[in-house]
């Protein structure tokens, strides 16, 4: 007896299309009508004759994209799903935030500064040959003690408040800033001359001190200003400057104190050739 071989019919096997349940068991190798062309021939072919596809790979292919079709919208799902979740946490978030900025608000209260007793002596540029210096008296019976009535210093009227207490004319001052000496007249010698000027001033405002130095000729041979901010009633500046025997002669010297551009001390001091 000879083998035959028995071709499935399309009743036999039917063309099972791609997407379906089906499609995922079994894909067809042959048909009698092509699926892509819709050719039809008499006996079923594995090749269409007229557009020359592959039946089988035709079919899985659309099984693959009728697959991943079907998942980009699952995914596609997920993702409109998740979207309504993650607005809400960003939500939750935002107001989170703002109630904790209203209670950081609410429970901080801003500091107020007060001035400070600083009795340090403000910087001079090391350039500088002459310094002026603005600090409180450091000493605190000195406060108490009214000016020497034999030598008041020369207060000129002013619309500032300023009184001068006491000027003193030195060779020099301590670490504290108070001079060393109190001198009638300043030696060449000493190669320095300084002087100190105590004064009752309205505290808690800003000031701009300057003092002047005038040789015996009246030529301006120093002239510093320096602002200052006096925390006390009492209070004290001081300044200096370095004698040069090329250029400086002696003679009465005169010494200028303004405070705001107005004129508060001139004073006169004798410095000698010694």
């Amino acid at each position: 007896m000879e083998n035959q071989s028995i071709t499935a019919t399309p009743e036999q096997a039917p063309v099972v299309h791609p997407g379906t349940a089906d499609a995922a068991e079994e894909v067809v190798e042959s048909a009698k009508t092509c699926p892509s062309c819709n050719y039809d021939g008499d006996i079923e072919f594995s090749t269409c004759p007229s557009c020359g596809i592959i039946i089988q790979k035709h079919l899985k292919l659309k099984l693959q994209r009728a697959n991943l079709s079907t998942s980009s919208e699952v995914d596609a799902a997920g993702e409109t799903s998740r979207s309504p979740k993650m607005a809400m946490l960003i939500v939750c978030l935002l107001v989170m935030v703002f109630i904790g900025s209203i209670f950081y608000r609410v429970s901080t209260r801003p500091s107020s500064s007060r001035p400070t007793n600083d009795t340090s002596s403000p910087s001079v540029p090391a350039t500088s040959d002459n310094l002026a210096s603005n600090a409180p008296s450091t000493n605190p019976s000195a406060e108490t003690v009214p000016p020497n009535p034999t030598s008041p210093p020369n207060t000129l009227a002013n619309s500032l408040g300023i009184k001068i207490h006491k000027v003193v004319f030195a060779s020099d001052v301590d670490a504290s800033n108070l001079p060393v000496n109190d001198l009638s007249r300043v030696p060449f010698n000493g190669k320095k001359i300084v002087v100190h000027i105590k004064m009752e001033i309205p505290p808690e405002k800003a000031y701009q001190f300057t003092g002047k130095f005038y040789d015996a000729d009246g030529k301006l041979v120093m002239n510093i200003s320096s602002p200052s901010s006096p925390t006390l009633s009492v209070w004290s500046a001081w300044y200096y400057h370095n004698f040069d025997r090329a250029v400086d002669k002696p003679g009465v010297w005169r010494f200028v104190f303004l405070v705001n551009g107005e004129q508060i001390l001139e004073n006169p001091i004798e410095v000698v050739d010694q």
